[in-house]
């Protein structure tokens, strides 16, 4: 049975329901919860179980420990091992939405699996979870409140409807940003923005520029090209693109899916032809669907035909405004570019310039 508790309008969580919960929580209790990006699912982080469990709420496979929710900065050095870089970053972003990826101290190993040296910590910016994060004194794992392959929730009544009877406590304190939190990994030679989210990762960078011996890789540009197999244009887009970007510094990572997609299409003989004569060598490809996990991970996603862009938004309509019409885009005079499926090695050549004339005229804009 799920113990709900509504937070009242002055956004306070009560003491008691503070203490209910923070009890629960260090008894291996499930808590949803709101944060400053999204509602989220957690529990002490020092029991493996605990992370087994959500992820089977979550329905997905335990393959990755979860992200760390402290109560402050103080407590991250406990966890994991705290740098000038961590240190400047948590001055200027935390609270807030900021998750940094660090190396765990021996005691954070507690937190991860033995596999892992590096742990995710964030102090959200949302006063219901610190409070709980406070009252329990351990920390939380956790993850977005939502089923594999579904947006996150930023909604509370939306919380209760998907999570009622699956988790232990539902803390439901209405509406909250609905961003997911921007991640930094500052555990290799360069620290990296993995994810941008609700923080710009230009703003990360920025801050980081200005640390003493810190060196910051600046964050690439992921670009997806969606048709309808992702056998032919979505597979040359994809080539394309990191064939002429390859110079370009921080540069552009390149993905393709299609929308009818199956891992048993071949890519045509004339694909491979058509881009070998601009030096671009055989590869191995298998065709993937395109997903929410894919969109999401997109800077840019752009479609073939008006007709894809519609499928895409019928099916994800939380990503208008990411997904555009690759020709329109970049304002080719005949924007949809047709498949060439079945045709001859003319056809795709043909295919071939107009994607290459639109992957050109794209760097150009974002990378002048």
């Amino acid at each position: 049975m799920t113990t709900i508790i509504r937070i009242p309008p002055n956004g306070k969580i009560p003491d008691d329901a503070a203490r209910l919960v923070a009890a629960g929580v260090k008894d291996c209790k499930i808590v949803a919860f709101p944060t400053d990006t999204v509602y989220g699912l957690g529990s002490t982080g020092m029991v493996k179980a605990v992370t087994r469990r959500i992820f089977q709420l979550k329905g997905r496979d335990s393959d990755k420990p979860l992200p760390i929710l402290l109560p402050s900065t103080q407590s991250a050095a406990q966890w994991v091992e705290w740098s000038p870089a961590a240190e400047t970053l948590a001055g200027r972003f935390w609270p807030g939405a900021l998750t940094m990826i660090l190396k765990a101290t021996h005691e954070g190993r507690i937190l991860t699996f033995p596999e892992y040296k590096t742990l995710a910590v964030r102090v959200p910016a949302h006063p219901v979870i610190l409070r709980l994060l406070e009252e329990s004194g351990v920390p939380w794992a956790s993850t977005s409140a939502n089923a594999s392959q579904a947006p996150p929730l930023a909604d509370g009544a939306a919380v209760v409807k998907r999570f009622d009877g699956l988790v232990d406590f539902i803390v439901d304190a209405g509406p909250v940003p609905g961003t997911e939190s921007t991640i930094a990994d500052l555990s290799g030679d360069k620290a990296r923005v993995l994810r941008e989210g609700a923080v710009a990762a230009r703003e990360v960078l920025e801050v980081l520029q200005s640390v003493p011996g810190v060196r910051a890789a600046p964050a690439k540009r992921n670009v997806l090209f969606v048709c309808t197999g992702n056998s032919c244009r979505s597979v040359m887009a994809e080539k394309l693109l990191a064939k002429l970007a390859a110079a370009l510094k921080p540069g552009f990572s390149a993905r393709s899916a299609g929308v009818a997609a199956e891992r048993y299409f071949e890519v045509p003989a004339q694909v491979y032809a058509v881009l070998a004569s601009l030096g671009i060598e055989r590869f191995d490809h298998v065709p993937q669907l395109v997903g929410r996990e894919l969109l999401a991970w997109a800077d840019f996603a752009f479609v073939m035909t008006d007709e894809h862009l519609e499928e895409v938004l019928d099916r994800y309509p939380e990503f208008t405004g990411k997904v555009h019409v690759l020709g329109r885009f970049t304002d080719l005079p005949h924007p949809n570019i047709e498949d060439p499926i079945g045709q001859s090695e003319e056809v795709y050549a043909a295919c071939r310039d107009k994607l290459r004339e639109a992957v050109e005229a794209f760097l150009r804009k974002e990378h002048p």
